[in-house]
């Protein structure tokens, strides 16, 4: 089973040219005509466990039509008022895109001064000024430090971290790039120990599902960012009687002497074998069994 990492890269010019040096093969590939976020993958990550996906998007680009060679689209109604697309377009990046992104690469070259702090400061909005869970990579050329340093400080992402990618502007030789991959793959491998350890280092199969209910959450016009855990039970909802239930079997746990820590591991082992669709349970303990 593979865990992919995906990454987005926002800009022009300045993207264009790493991506070409980042995923030569990849980038070769033709993109979904009316498309606006692009989606691929690492090639050279194939046959590892953590293989490499790719989103890139131009920072003013707009909701369009599907592409016609797009072999299967799902049309969403949206419940809730959009101004304009660019507005439909950042709100959706922010509210479904964002919690699977395990970094973003911000090409501050390709943005004026006051576009790429409005950017910013958008996304912070749409967020409602909380954390958001990717890590934020800024490239940037000695022309750009002081745009990039301003950036950093009104992030609100998980972590910030400014690459000297380009010289006066211009993008360096290929072989100079591997700074730039180097620190990339240094933060993608800092947000997957990050994700396992809050148990959300997904399969690609578990990604594809989540970013479905993600849409339809978005669609809703609900504020709260997307849950997995609710999302993980929208097919398996959890009983009305189980509060009540877990009150009676806490209670006979107490009157048995037994200690709170290993009550609440006990109810937690119950609440997670709860959770599991149906069949699961056999397959969890033939794995215990064997592993």
């Amino acid at each position: 089973m593979q865990w992919p990492s995906i990454v987005g890269l926002v800009g022009r010019s300045q993207k264009e040219s790493a991506m070409r040096q980042l995923f030569p093969i990849n980038h070769r590939l033709s993109r979904a005509r009316g498309s606006t976020v692009n989606m691929n993958f690492d090639s050279s990550t194939r046959g590892v466990d953590n293989p490499v996906l790719y989103a890139d998007w131009d920072p003013d680009v707009c909701v369009g039509n599907a592409g016609h060679n797009c072999p299967d689209i799902t049309r969403h109604t949206l419940d809730w008022e959009c101004h304009n697309s660019s507005q439909l377009l950042q709100t959706l990046l922010v509210r479904c895109v964002f919690p699977f992104l395990d970094a973003i690469c911000l090409f501050v070259d390709d943005f004026t001064t006051e576009t790429a702090c409005a950017t910013l400061a958008e996304w912070n909005n749409i967020a409602n000024h909380k954390h958001m869970t990717p890590r934020l990579i800024i490239a940037a050329s000695s022309a750009s430090a002081k745009v990039a340093r301003t950036l950093q400080h009104i992030s609100q992402f998980s972590s910030v971290r400014i690459v000297d990618m380009f010289d006066t502007g211009q993008p360096r030789q290929a072989q100079e790039h591997g700074f730039f991959q180097e620190a990339l793959f240094s933060e993608l491998a800092v947000s997957r120990r990050a994700r396992a350890d809050r148990w959300h280092l997904f399969s690609a199969k578990h990604v594809l599902a989540f970013f479905r209910s993600a849409i339809t959450h978005f669609s809703t016009g609900e504020v709260e960012p997307v849950s997995f855990i609710r999302a993980s039970r929208e097919r398996f909802p959890v009983v009305p009687s189980m509060a009540s239930h877990l009150k009676d079997f806490i209670g006979i746990l107490h009157s048995q002497g037994i200690r709170d820590p290993e009550i609440a591991a006990e109810v937690a082992k119950r609440i997670l074998f709860d959770s599991f669709p149906p069949g699961m349970h056999r397959r969890w303990f033939c794995y215990q069994q064997r592993y």
